[in-house]
């Protein structure tokens, strides 16, 4: 024979009205008349049995997350659309036992924008002379990456000039745009030796050789050699070559097909012309030195195909630069930003004018990707990039994170929950290196929320998943509390300005 039901959920409920039996238990009178509307047929459950029936009643930001507000309710992801029957229900304060249920009107989803592609110089853009890395450009970047952007280095140098560059950046994944577009990589932290190559566009230098020592006889030739260094004719002096070089005969030179050819001598630069004429393209960066590459390959070129491989769409590409190398760049993004001391040439090229390098004019473009309403300031790096992550997502965002052999944490992303499909929202820079219970501190101090336990420390629940390669980790879903949500409500969200900037 059945038994009867207990008054608190009790024996005969199911699990969520056991659950509910053991927290009302332990709340005063105040709280248990609260409980009971929560867990009444006002929410469309059954008042004898204590079903989890609950009261939405939502705060929406301008990004469109959402926070349940009713103390009693079970623990869920933010975003969660109630069910319809619920607001219906809900409707009734007459059916609570006396008490007003009182819901705000739901607002339509509002997704956030899409991710965009950042291409960023590095020379002259990112990285000052002496090479120092201004602080300010590492947080922007980390910011604008836990925001959902791609940020792609694209730059002149070689391969084994930009891994270094990269790590310093904090770029140790994600793909990157190197000898003048010549070669596209996909960084890799776990790789062997930091990346892998996405596509090398090659061609037969040995035309090219034979004319420029024609023309500018005793003239220097470097052929690159992926991720080693160089093959030359001749040893350039120190600091022009990044990585090693090895002199071997010219009939070496032209043995083997090159992704980019360097070349340097006294006013090499006037025959750039001349030596175009056979197909290839070359780029001048100087009076007395010139950059060969395959027919029609440049940064612009490259950056293309990387979009859309990405399925990133053409309006939403970015583009900052300084240098004449960066002009066909500039031209090819929606938005191309000129770097302020840029050549006169390059600024005509660009849309729009930002400060010089001295006055951090790539941070400036960086942090007008960001949502206004979104204070990282006060916040811990951890933790502002947690709250960057959550406050940009167009859906519900779970923390994911991948132990390799030790208890830190060697990758950290979130996932957000797009047309009923879970995809990958961004990294979390921070959390490589740090511990969950770090992570677990840095979101109560951006403001959000996560299921915990009901008694005793209350600890983080974190779910297992798998990648679908053999690697196990852990996932946290995230949201955002009612006193973060109130401080927001009706502020703007993503910035849809571009900061005061000279445009063409």
């Amino acid at each position: 024979m059945r038994r009867p039901a207990r008054r608190h959920g009790g024996l005969c409920g199911n699990r969520w009205g056991r659950r509910a039996g053991r927290r009302v238990a332990r709340l005063s009178a105040h709280a248990r008349q609260r409980t009971a509307c929560s867990y009444g047929t006002a929410t469309g459950g059954n008042p004898h049995r204590r079903t989890p029936a609950v009261v939405y009643s939502a705060v929406y930001s301008e990004a469109g997350s959402c926070l349940l507000t009713t103390a009693d309710a079970p623990l869920l992801p933010a975003n969660t659309p109630p069910r319809p029957e619920f607001r219906q229900r809900a409707r009734h304060p007459d059916t609570c036992r006396g008490r007003t249920v009182s819901t705000t009107p739901l607002k339509p989803q509002t997704f956030a924008r899409s991710s965009m592609l950042v291409a960023c110089d590095i020379d002259g853009t990112l990285l000052e002379r002496g090479g120092k890395i201004p602080a300010e450009t590492v947080t922007a970047l980390d910011l604008v990456r836990a925001a959902g952007h791609e940020v792609v280095l694209a730059t002149g140098r070689s391969l084994v000039g930009l891994l270094p560059v990269a790590t310093r950046l904090g770029l140790t994944e994600g793909f990157a745009v190197c000898s003048n577009g010549a070669m596209t990589v996909r960084l890799e932290r776990g790789a062997a030796s930091g990346y892998s190559v996405h596509e090398a566009r090659r061609f037969d230098p040995s035309a090219l050789i034979d004319r420029v020592l024609g023309l500018v006889p005793g003239a220097y030739v470097g052929v690159e050699e992926i991720g080693w260094g160089w093959r030359v004719n001749a040893l350039f002096e120190r600091g022009l070559l990044n990585g090693e070089q090895k002199q071997v005969p010219v009939a070496d030179l032209c043995a083997v097909p090159a992704t980019r050819v360097a070349l340097h001598g006294p006013g090499i630069a006037q025959h750039a012309q001349a030596l175009a004429e056979s197909g290839v393209t070359v780029t001048p960066a100087g009076a007395d030195w010139l950059d060969v590459t395959a027919p029609e390959t440049n940064k612009a070129s490259a950056l293309e195909r990387l979009r859309v491989h990405r399925n990133i769409r053409p309006d939403a590409t970015v583009a900052v630069g300084d240098g004449v190398n960066d002009i066909d760049m500039l031209a090819w993004a929606d938005r191309g930003v000129a770097m302020g001391h840029a050549p006169e040439v390059v600024r005509a090229a660009a849309r729009e004018i930002t400060g010089t390098i001295g006055q951090r004019g790539a941070v400036a473009v960086l942090r007008s990707l960001l949502p206004l309403n979104v204070e990282t300031a006060t916040l811990s790096r951890l933790a502002g990039q947690l709250a960057m992550a959550v406050h940009t997502a167009s859906g519900p965002t779970t923390l994911r994170v991948w132990h390799e052999h030790h208890s830190e944490i060697a990758r950290c992303d979130t996932w957000t929950l797009r047309d009923g499909v879970r995809e990958r929202h961004g990294p979390i820079p921070s959390g490589s290196g740090a511990t969950m219970r770090a992570l677990e501190l840095a979101a109560r101090e951006a403001g959000l929320e996560y299921p915990r336990g009901d008694i005793g420390r209350r600890r983080a629940h974190w779910r297992s998943v798998h990648d679908g390669r053999g690697r196990a980790g852990f996932e946290l879903p995230l949201y955002m509390r009612l006193d973060a949500l109130t401080r927001t409500a009706g502020q703007p969200g993503p910035n849809p300005e571009r900061p005061p900037a000279n445009s063409h």
